[in-house]
């Protein structure tokens, strides 16, 4: 179609659901990404993360929930690492009266590398109801120091899963 781009990009991943019996589920993506030539690039070529600067979140498995949109694009090496479990009530239902709610218990944990900037962590905590509808605490951390608290919630997109 007479373009003029002319580079080369490779991602690996990795990904898994490891059920845990009575402890819950872990589900994990590790991804690895680098461009192996770039002749002739765009801003749109870029690798781009799921970023998200709202209180809304469709809580997709390779999301960074308190990432600003674009500021980690790349042209160079990245790594993400996602990690979720899945607790199923295991803490919440010792509870007697919040047992009631059938609450499912998350806690998750994000990594992105990227080569030339600041490595962005984030931990979060929270609460899901029904498989769907779904609220967590996350802290966001960078590897100069910098860190905020934020709050998401939302329904999930891959109900079921």
């Amino acid at each position: 179609f007479s373009s003029d781009v002319d580079f080369g990009k490779i991602e690996l991943g990795v990904y898994d659901n490891i059920k845990l019996g009575m402890f819950g589920k872990l589900n994990y993506v590790v991804t690895y990404g680098n461009f192996l030539s770039s002749k002739k690039m765009y801003f749109m070529d870029a690798a781009h993360f799921n970023g998200n600067q709202t209180i809304f979140s469709g809580f997709e498995r390779r999301r960074f929930d308190m990432l600003e949109y674009y500021k980690y694009s790349t042209f160079n090496e990245y790594v993400e690492v996602f990690t979720e479990h899945e607790f199923g009530g295991f803490l919440l239902n010792k509870i007697p009266l919040i047992r009631k709610l059938k609450l499912n218990e998350i806690a998750g944990f994000r990594y992105l590398y990227v080569q030339g900037l600041n490595d962005h962590y984030e931990l979060s905590f929270g609460f899901e109801k029904l498989r769907a509808f779904r609220a967590d605490v996350v802290w966001s951390i960078e590897e100069n120091g910098k860190t905020s608290v934020g709050f998401v919630l939302g329904i999930k997109q891959q109900i079921g899963r």
